[in-house]
This record gives structure tokens, sequence and C-alpha cells, in this order.
């Protein structure tokens, strides 16, 4: 039995982007608890739908669709369970690269219970990383210098826009902030919302004036607070989360 597991990001995100958390959940929680096979019957079932905070009847649902998408075989001689590796998975989703894992510690049955909001963490870190990668190489680009080593390593706040974020797990935008949303209620990401006051000759406008900035401005993001106008930007977001690249 494994104390800590480290699942490739991408598998994470194809499990957002299908809806298929709770599978994903069940899969790493038979990973952590086996060496290739584990025994199954009723009476496991249910066990594990006790330890990772799910139904009876959702596990079941989760077992038949780990079947069917192999992701798990069964083993009749040994009346038993094989859980196919990480690598296979990759393979069958059609992502074909183990470089970039969260690394992921149940300790209890909690671990479990937030482990969606563990998932969106993850993508939310990952995302950031890409941004940054992007950016450093146009950046790099544009001033004709080598882009090697020019990654960010600070792990502090970074901007993040629900836009990139629903671009980057292929989800709608409304999407993108609920997951966004659920990993920081569970405190797995710290989010800072950014905001600044307009102003003019370094004086504050007017909320009366905000038709006129929606209209000829075109500024998205605008609204008043205090009795001026403010420009809400892309939040600033801190992942929580140990994402490891492998070699």
């Amino acid at each position: 039995m494994r104390k800590s597991i480290n699942i490739p990001v991408h598998i994470i995100t194809y499990a957002l982007t299908n809806r298929v958390t709770n599978h994903l959940k069940l899969f790493v929680y038979l990973k952590v608890n086996c060496k290739g096979f584990i025994c199954y019957n009723k009476n496991t079932l249910r066990l594990w739908a006790k330890e990772i905070g799910l139904s009876d009847k959702t596990v079941s649902n989760c077992i038949n669709w780990l079947f069917k998408n192999r992701w798990i075989s069964c083993n009749s001689k040994r009346e038993a369970i094989h859980v196919v590796s990480f690598k296979k998975i990759l393979q069958k989703v059609k992502r074909f690269t183990l470089r970039s894992v969260a690394y992921f510690e149940p300790r209890s049955i909690l671990d479990y219970k937030y482990f969606k909001a563990f998932c969106c963490a993850a993508a939310v870190g990952c995302a950031i990383r890409k941004q940054k990668y992007i950016n450093s190489k146009r950046s790099a680009s544009s001033k004709g210098i080598a882009i090697t080593n020019r990654l960010e390593r600070k792990f502090g706040f970074s901007a993040l826009a629900n836009s990139y974020l629903a671009k980057y797990l292929n989800v709608s935008v409304s999407t993108a902030f609920r997951y966004k949303k659920e990993a920081c209620n569970a405190g797995f990401i710290e989010i800072r919302k950014n905001e600044k006051y307009l102003r003019t000759n370094g004086e504050k406008i007017s909320a009366s004036l905000i038709n006129l900035f929606k209209t000829y401005n075109v500024e998205n993001g605008l609204k008043t607070k205090n009795g001026f106008i403010i420009e809400v930007l892309s939040d600033s977001v801190k992942s929580n989360i140990l994402i490891k690249r492998k070699k």
C-alpha cells in the first residue's frame, strides 16, 4: 500500500473536461491500495465507497465505466481487478506524456472528499505554468534571445483569466470559474481580486460616467465602487498544489 501517488496532470485535465472526476478518484484509490491487482467483490465495493465518500451505486457505476474504458480489467483466475498503469491510461485518452504530475497524499476520507477540488487546483497550477511559458517564449522571441531556462521559478501569485483556464481545459468560462472557486474554497489555491480605479489627471472618475466609458472606451469589466469607476482585471492566483516535472 502506497502513502502517496503522482497523478499525471493530463489525466486530471481529461477527468475535469469529461466530468469523470469520481471515476478518477476511484481509480486513484485502487492504485494507492494495490500493486497492480486488487480483490473485488460486493464487500470490497462497499468498503471502497465508504473510504472515498461515495454511494455504493456511484462506485458501481464508476467501476463499470473503468471496465468499459479499459482503465481496469478482470482477472478471473485470481478473482481480482488489474489496475492499468498511468502510462497506458495516457495512451487511451490520447495524451502521451508523463512530464507534469500532481503529488497526492491521501491520509483520510477528507482527502478523497476534496479530490475534485484537488484536481481543479492541479489544473489551475499547470494552466499558470503554461501561460508563463508562452509569455516567456514570446518575450524571448521579441528580444531575439534563447528561451532556455527562462521559465518563471517563483511560486507566487500570477494573473489567470477564467477565459484562459476555460481554453486550457476545453470547458465553458462559467465551468472554469466554478472549478477555480471550488479549489479556492478547499484551500488548494489562493485568489486575490485585481481591481483598479480609473483616473484622469490623477483623479478618480465618477460612477456617473460609467455608461460613457462603456460606450466609447470599450472597456471590459467596468463597474462602480464607492461612487467611482473601477476596472476589474483577471484574478491573481496562487496554487498550493505540488506540481512536479518527471524526466
